[in-house]
């Protein structure tokens, strides 16, 4: 397909036919005069066409590295209007390369042809992203060092200071200094309260039998507590801390992190009583000790507040140096089972959710004849241990894949484990994926793969964050977002989440740069392709072997089900269930929504391998707006409206036609309030991201997210011709493909239930609106606007102003 003309526009379309049509097409955009080749240049980047000059040279930005092709863009636009443009695509595609793939060297070697301003300007960039990952796990106080921590309870005794931070890198012994500190204060009738955000940490403050472990009620003879912030913030623990003169908080990041989007409470508001509650505990206080190898300058800040003074920051030398490698996930693989096979003690961690975790458990595994356990919560709790007998655990077993339970405190000494694995998932924090590595204590090499894919989409903006989890129950969504904001605990709490979802944007960098900040040694490392292939194949026999479990407990749990034995079926905690956990729970689920008496291979294969009980509870939600008492039926109504408004028949599927017009006016009224059953208001887009929580919504092509969300329904669309020059797009069946056949999604679900909401019925809900206040005009502004925004707008957006600071 050649472009001649009008190249944004026809280029727009092209890519969204193709998009539509999922057949790809190469373009080539033809410059006539010299005018236009930078037009092209700029077109042809970012879709990585074909741009033809006007001297007749191609070049062709699909076959380039991102980094080359913008440097042909910086050469054509040089003194011309898209300067400014060329400037920030070079500074962006260095930024988003750099420590993963491009480092010093290769800058050194471009900076040859590029112009000096602009390459201070791309160093500056650099140099700002860097301090931006740092300030993730380090501080910038000014701190004491010692050899190591000694009779601590007697130096913060001797001293005036009341707010200690014991800041140590992995493996100075911080948790031995706060046990010490613990018992000594609790034998001077200090009642010590030991306070943490995961039970782990608690649980392991003490062996299990100490008189002073946390349990679910306090005794009334004990002389300290040690638990979870959850218990130790509520009501019943008004007297104990009232009493306490010694406060200690083990891993504070991490009880942060709890505080702010753990499991704690119910509603936003419980978060903020229970910082309330810390604040006062911490004000009233004589002694207050933190400890956490990578605390932050907010949260020095927010404590120092807390206890009425600076912080006392002490330092202390811990974990030797360690020499990361960044291979690839088989690769990992194949390494881990040489080692095992060699009679090495091999470790793997792994924060991939349940059903990966079980696929590599099951590689490593695969015909190996040795003995590999999978070292979860649940391995722990189902033995009666705790992370005190992980070496013990570990000296027993040939291999383990750990989960992030060793980042609730364990300190791993042996020797033998003097090379690591680490698989990164996405889920834990970069800086808690390190910090896994650490506890190793003897490792001297670890070797590092990065799950393929981008990491979930999470909420940057502290206000968005109360109001995301307020909006489902809230009375007033917007105004109690604000009152929530206004409090100092509400704001600290959102601030910190922010923060923290702001290490998972460039994932990857954000790993590599803060490894090398933190002592790490980082290489690029390639095996041999007889490696990559081992791994490979055990990658997927494991796979193979994950589906035989899944069929297994699947077809158990249908077996119960249907005996009346529901009592006997493990569907594990909403918290960290296991993968035979997660199985068992969505067929008893599924089993109840389709009405299911027992499971055969057909329904087993509709479910786990066409998601038709996802599908179908998805179109029962869309039709349960039958009256307005709830705000999730509200929510149902807002996406069968907005589907309706994109050309969706609900009467007649196959008739449906949609247009880019209809999706892009649908989706400017999602942008205004729609009336609650409190007699509040809240935005379309907040209420259609309720009934279909899975979908992007932040896509910038508006028939791409209609795309998506009709096929979250079982349905498909496709280009469906012209009408004059509107394109026309039709609704079709869904299919995929089971063992080799095609098989029709659509008609399956039809079998269950056939979507068709009533659109009439409350039509006066969306007329009779509370009008809208400046503050929820605001609250659209920064929460609305940034939902429609495609992700490389944003990026884009953060380099201009990196580019502006510099200029």
């Amino acid at each position: 397909m050649i472009i001649t003309k009008d190249f944004a526009s026809e280029l727009s379309e092209a890519l969204q036919d193709q998009r539509l049509s999922g057949i790809a097409q190469k373009i080539t955009l033809k410059s006539s005069q010299k005018d236009t080749d930078v037009i092209v240049v700029e077109q042809a980047l970012w879709s990585r066409s074909v741009a033809e000059l006007s001297s007749g040279a191609a070049i062709d930005f699909g076959k380039l590295d991102g980094i080359e092709a913008a440097t042909i863009f910086v050469d054509v636009a040089a003194g011309t209007p898209f300067q400014a443009k060329s400037v920030k695509a070079i500074t962006k595609a260095i930024l988003k390369k750099w420590s993963v793939d491009f480092f010093e060297d290769g800058l050194t070697e471009l900076a040859s042809r590029l112009p000096l301003n602009l390459v201070r300007m791309i160093r500056e960039t650099i140099k700002q992203r860097e301090s931006e990952v740092r300030s993730f796990h380090t501080t910038s106080f000014p701190f004491e060092t010692v050899d190591k921590y000694h009779s601590m309870y007697k130096s913060i005794s001797c001293k005036c200071n009341k707010l200690f931070v014991l800041n140590g890198a992995m493996g100075s012994r911080k948790t031995h200094a706060l046990r010490e500190i613990y018992t000594k204060a609790r034998e001077a009738g200090q009642f010590p309260m030991m306070i943490t955000g995961k039970r782990s940490i608690a649980s392991n403050f003490f062996p299990a039998d100490h008189a002073d472990h946390y349990q679910t009620t306090s005794k009334e003879d004990a002389q300290g507590l040690v638990g979870v912030i959850n218990t130790l913030a509520s009501n019943r623990h008004y007297g104990d801390r009232a009493r306490c003169k010694v406060v200690l908080i083990d891993e504070v990041e991490d009880l942060f992190d709890h505080m702010a989007s753990g499991t704690l409470g119910i509603t936003y508001a419980d978060r903020v009583t229970a910082m309330d509650r810390l604040a006062s505990l911490i004000r009233g206080a004589e002694k207050v000790v933190v400890a956490d190898a990578m605390i932050t300058d907010a949260s020095i800040r927010k404590l120092a507040k807390m206890a009425g003074e600076d912080a006392k920051i002490i330092k202390a030398e811990g974990a030797n140096d360690v020499n990361l490698k960044v291979v690839k996930e088989s690769e990992v693989i194949a390494l881990a089972r040489e080692d095992m096979q060699a009679g090495k003690k091999v470790a793997v961690f792994c924060d991939y959710r349940a059903e990966k975790f079980a696929d590599v458990a099951h590689s490593i595994r695969e015909k190996s004849g040795k003995d590999v356990i999978e070292l979860t919560a649940k391995y722990l709790e189902e033995r009666g241990k705790s992370l005190d007998d992980i070496e013990e655990i570990l000296k027993a077993s040939d291999a383990a894949i750990i989960s992030p339970v060793i980042n609730a405190g364990a300190s791993i000494e042996l020797e033998e484990y003097d090379r690591v694995y680490v698989l990164a998932g996405r889920t834990l924090a970069p800086t808690s994926v390190l910090q896994s590595v650490r506890r190793f204590r003897a490792a001297k090499t670890a070797y590092i793969a990065f799950r393929g894919g981008r990491s979930e989409q999470r909420i940057t903006q502290p206000k968005a964050i109360i109001f995301d989890q307020i909006k489902r129950d809230a009375e007033s969504p917007a105004d109690e977002m604000l009152r929530l904001f206004d409090t100092k605990s509400g704001r600290f709490l959102a601030q910190h989440a922010a923060r923290r979802n702001q290490q998972f944007k460039s994932f990857k960098q954000t790993v590599l740069i803060a490894a090398e900040q933190m002592g790490f040694t980082v290489e690029h490392t390639e095996l041999s392709a007889s490696q990559r292939k081992a791994g490979t194949k055990a990658k997927a026999a494991g796979r193979r072997k994950t589906e035989d479990v899944r069929s297994e407990i699947a077809f158990d749990t249908s077996k119960k089900k249907h005996a009346g034995r529901d009592d006997l079926i493990d569907f594990g905690t909403d918290e960290a269930p296991t993968f035979k956990q997660e199985t068992a729970a969505r067929t008893f689920d599924a089993m109840e929504l389709l009405e299911i008496k027992e499971l055969d291979e057909q329904s087993y294969a509709e479910i786990f391998s066409l998601d038709i009980d996802y599908i179908v509870a998805r179109r029962k939600k869309l039709c349960s707006a039958a009256d307005f008492g709830r705000r999730d039926q509200i929510a149902s109504f807002v996406a069968a409206r907005f589907m309706s408004a994109c050309g969706f028949d609900f009467d007649d599927v196959a008739g449906s036609q949609i247009t880019k017009e209809k999706a892009e006016a649908a989706f400017e009224e999602l942008s205004k309030p729609v009336a609650l059953e409190t007699g509040s208001s809240m935005s379309g887009i907040e209420l259609i991201k309720m009934a279909f929580p899975s979908i992007n919504f932040r896509k910038k092509h508006k028939t791409q997210i209609f795309k998506d969300l009709v096929k979250a329904l079982g349905y498909d669309m496709t280009a469906g011709g012209y009408e004059g020059k509107t394109r026309i797009y039709v609704i079709t069946s869904l299919i995929r493909k089971i063992g080799g056949e095609q098989v029709n999604v659509t008609e399956l679900a039809d079998f269950y239930v056939v979507p068709k909401p009533d659109l009439e019925v409350t039509t006066h809900v969306m007329g009779s609106l509370t009008p809208v206040t400046a503050e929820e005009l605001m609250l659209q502004q920064q929460i609305d606007r940034k939902a429609f925004q495609a992700m490389i707008e944003m990026e884009a957006e953060r380099a201009e102003m990196l580019c502006g600071t510099t200029g």
